[in-house]
């Protein structure tokens, strides 16, 4: 939080990293690989209105993203055996979304 004096205003940002484990694209997976790990970072940003000194009001606007999840593919060759190609679906995930709520903070004496 970036607090403003004298404002009952208080703008927020956020960043995150990790990882998020994705599911296959592919209806049928191909040599077990129903799920991967991929890295995964989020940015967030919005506001916080102070309704009282313990009660917060808060908007904003967040995106995740998460890539580096490969699967492989399976195709009929001409011979008609199954070729399989490493790694031939890379999966991109991204999202953007809003956010809303009520904040409570609570303080021990």
């Amino acid at each position: 939080n970036i607090a403003i004096e004298d404002m009952p205003i208080t703008p927020y940002v956020g960043v995150g990293v990790g990882a998020a484990y994705v599911s296959t694209p592919l209806k049928t997976a191909i040599n077990n690989q129903n799920s991967k790990f991929g890295f995964a970072g989020q940015v967030k940003a919005g506001v916080s209105y102070d309704v009282t000194p313990e009660v917060k009001l808060y908007a904003g606007a967040r995106y995740f993203g998460s890539f580096g999840a490969h699967f492989d593919s399976e195709t009929t060759g001409a011979d008609n055996k199954k070729v399989v190609t490493k790694d031939a679906y890379k999966v991109l995930y991204s999202t953007v979304g809003a956010e809303a709520g009520v904040a409570f903070n609570f303080y021990l004496p």
